[in-house]
């Protein structure tokens, strides 16, 4: 591969990274909605399958793009849904709601600290 190839790879991913850094806002956005439907236990299966659903593509995308610290972070947060998921969601305690929305609220620093 010679050297103008080289360069133009690394600017299409540069690109592709940027683009995925405009995607953020509207994760947060959306994590954040999240956020405050497990504050309602009315709604926290729903939460729950939504964050589940989320943080799967968000651990993925994030480390596509070397957010690996928040590739990372989504994963656990993935697996903590799965796991509430297969134990009965309805059965969560308090303390597993409150877990999930403290690292959840990690989660949305991170992502935050990318936007800016």
């Amino acid at each position: 591969m010679d050297m103008s190839a080289d360069t133009s790879l690394a600017t299409k991913i540069a690109r592709l990274k940027q683009i995925y850094i405009e995607s953020l806002p509207a994760k947060v956005k959306a994590l954040r909605a999240i956020h405050t439907q497990l504050s309602s236990p009315s709604n926290i299966t729903e939460g729950i399958n939504a964050l589940s659903d989320l943080t799967h593509k968000i651990s993925g995308s994030a480390g596509s793009y070397d957010f690996h610290q928040i590739s990372a972070v989504a994963h656990d947060l993935e697996y903590l849904c799965r796991g509430l998921q297969a134990d009965n969601i309805e059965a969560c305690s308090v303390h597993d709601i409150a877990k999930l929305r403290q690292d959840l609220q990690g989660l949305i620093s991170m992502l935050e600290v990318e936007i800016d």
